[in-house]
């Protein structure tokens, strides 16, 4: 495909992903340029899209652009070059990529690199490479390891040979995503290359004893680590690079199942592939697979020992969560507290020697449920501040799975239990019918219900009714504490949609929503700038309208360690952990031009905190919030008018329309 500029493939992503038409405006928003500019770089592209592609980038004016799709075979190709195409441009503005080749180029090399030799690699400046290395020297601290600089010779990591294993094994995701590209390391591939022969034996050993041992169990992508591991120690004896432990280190690792496991498939592929194996190859291949292990048994003294400390952190981490958003039902979840206390052994493990579960993709939960991330982020930091360690941001998108399901099970999003008064012009024997009918969609939607006829109105007055189900004129009622519905009594779908309005308690979340959006809060910026001077500038907004802040700023950046705030569609929805205020709020704030936060870009921020008196509105932003945020047009329309009054009209619509 042919080079394009950054702007050029953001804006033909967003072509891709929109199967209408989008005009410039709406283009201006999310990509941040002119309009002008939007329209010459659509007139650029759509000449060798459609000789090269034969696709072709109708506009119309008034209406926008759309990037048709009608030939599947042509579509797929285009769409296959897309992405290898922006894959090899994406690295040259990406500072994530450019620190993990530094890494990955370090940690491989057996001998000195002078950093003028990293700036020619991959054409960065001194000083850019200089300040990358910062933030990597403080990454190896977390690994035990140091990045010395010797005059004249240049830089060397330093440390213990398992630190440095674990280290790689940790960067093999990054890698993955950086092959093809400036940023592939040709060092580091070697480290873990092997024949397809001998790769074909490793894994069918692994496979088979997990087949035979059924009381052990690993995950799919946890036993590629492992055999991950079982490659880099192999490459890495080429070099005379051994690991070691202490006398107390192989002691504790000696007494699990996992020792075991690891000795038996050592030993096997030692006889097929003719090596020696050594008591610390072992331990550090067990050490592997302990933290990759999502399922453990009891029987296990390491494992018991450590469900007993576990049950009790779990315990206080939820009581914890309790008196932030009063969600008392997890205190009682007995499902979720063994899921936890399981997942904690493993995690601990992956603290004390800093393995990472980076398989774990947050994209689902993010869409469907994000209050759920807030959860786990809440149990973190609980756990990190009672450990000491510091919780990768994988673990905190591992738990919000966890907690997506137990909110899963707390009904209290249901209108249930109501009394129903039926009075319509079809008589009531068919309107009870009708009523009866669609109730039996909604579980538990009607306590009882009781019919008149048309004549009979001003009897349903000397009666207490949570609703009415009519299709007479409203004014004829005088109940202002009885809400009415108008019904058809048609079974038609729109009889439906209102009864699932209600029973989905849509008006009560409306009000509520209407009352935690304030128009006080909302914000257009024209900043940019660094992450932390952005959320300096979110936090110094609030602090102007609102009394007791002075620790948001604070709380914002222990969000962001945890688990980016971007979700999707340009937004970044977040939960102070704090309760700063009696009452809940939600702030919004809109910047002029979008932003990279961590891998996304963002253009707007949705804030918010649960108030100490009103905990249960934390159960408003879920499944039916999570829509509203990946909804795509309403998203856009928020962007395109970001004001107070649009983005409630857009929050109302969605929430209707579900």
């Amino acid at each position: 495909m042919k080079r394009l500029t950054t702007r050029q493939y953001a804006i033909l992503t967003q072509l891709i992903e929109n199967d209408e038409f989008i005009n410039s405006d709406q283009l201006s928003v999310l990509v941040g340029a002119a309009g002008k500019t939007i329209r010459k770089d659509i007139e650029h592209m759509t000449t060798f899209l459609y000789r090269d592609y034969g696709i072709d980038i109708e506009a119309k004016s008034g209406i926008g652009f759309y990037l048709h799709r009608e030939d599947s075979d042509k579509f797929k190709r285009f769409i296959a070059d897309f992405h290898n195409a922006y894959q090899s441009i994406y690295p040259y503005t990406n500072n994530d990529y450019r620190m993990h080749y530094l890494m990955q180029r370090l940690l491989s090399a057996n001998e000195h690199i002078k950093i003028s030799d990293l700036c020619d690699e991959i054409y960065s400046s001194r000083t850019i490479i200089t300040s990358t290395l910062k933030t990597i020297r403080q990454i190896f601290v977390d690994y035990d390891l140091l990045l010395e600089q010797t005059p004249n010779h240049g830089l060397i990591v330093t440390g213990k040979e398992r630190n440095k294993r674990i280290c790689l094994i940790n960067e093999y995701m990054y890698y993955q995503a950086m092959r093809g590209t400036i940023y592939e390391v040709k060092e580091y591939h070697d480290l873990f290359w092997i024949d397809e022969a001998s790769y074909k034996i490793i894994r069918e050993t692994m496979m088979n004893y997990l087949k035979r041992e059924h009381n052990y169990i690993i995950s799919h992508q946890g036993s590629k680590k492992v055999i991950l591991a079982i490659i880099l120690m192999l490459s890495r004896r080429r070099y005379a690079q051994v690991v070691s432990f202490t006398g107390e280190e192989s002691f504790k690792t000696f007494h699990t199942f996992s020792y075991g496991a690891a000795k038996e498939i050592l030993e096997i592929l030692s006889k097929k592939l003719h090596f020696e194996v050594h008591p610390e190859d072992i331990t550090f291949i067990a050490i592997i697979m302990l933290g990759f292990r999502n399922i453990l048994s009891y029987q296990e003294v390491h494992v018991k020992k450590r469900l007993d400390e576990g049950m009790m952190l779990i315990d206080e981490a939820l009581h914890y969560i309790y008196e932030k958003t009063g969600t008392q039902e997890l205190l009682y979840d007995q499902h979720l507290k063994e899921q936890l206390d399981f997942h904690f052994v493993s995690m601990k493990v992956r603290f004390e020697y800093n393995l990472i579960i980076d398989y774990i993709s947050g994209d689902l939960v993010n869409k469907k449920c994000p209050i759920a991330v807030e959860y786990a982020v809440l149990c973190c930091d609980y756990i990190q501040n009672y450990t000491g360690f510091p919780i990768n941001r994988c673990e905190v998108m591992y738990m919000a799975y966890l907690f997506m399901a137990a909110l899963s099970r707390i009904d209290k999003t249901y209108s249930r239990d109501n009394r129903i008064a039926v009075i319509a012009t079809v008589g009531r024997d068919v309107a009870l019918a009708i009523a009866e009918t669609v109730f039996k969609q909604f579980p538990r939607f009607a306590r009882s219900i009781d019919t008149f006829e048309e004549y009979q109105q001003e009897l349903i007055e000397d009666h207490t009714y949570d609703y009415i189900l009519t299709d007479l004129p409203f004014s004829g009622f005088h109940l202002p504490h009885t809400k009415l519905i108008h019904f058809d009594f048609y079974l038609q779908e729109s009889d439906y949609q209102k009864v699932r309005y209600i029973y989905q308690n849509k008006p009560y979340m409306l009000e509520r929503y209407r009352a935690i959006f304030r128009k006080d809060l909302f914000f257009q910026l024209s900043i940019s700038g660094t992450k932390n001077e952005i959320i300096h500038e979110l936090s110094q907004c609030i602090a102007q309208k609102l009394s007791g802040m002075e620790q948001l700023e604070a709380d914002i950046r222990m969000r962001d360690r945890m688990t980016p705030l971007e979700n999707s569609n340009n937004i970044a929805f977040f939960k102070t952990s704090e309760n700063f205020q009696d009452r809940s709020f939600a702030a919004v704030f809109f910047l002029d031009k979008p932003m990279i936060w961590f891998r996304e870009s963002v253009q707007c921020f949705i804030m918010l905190s649960i108030g100490s008196e009103e905990k249960e509105d934390i159960l408003l932003f879920q499944e039916p919030f999570a829509k509203f945020l990946n909804d795509n047009k309403a998203m856009l329309s928020v962007l395109e008018v970001p004001t107070y009054e649009n983005f409630m009209v857009c929050l109302e619509d969605s929430l209707k329309s579900l």
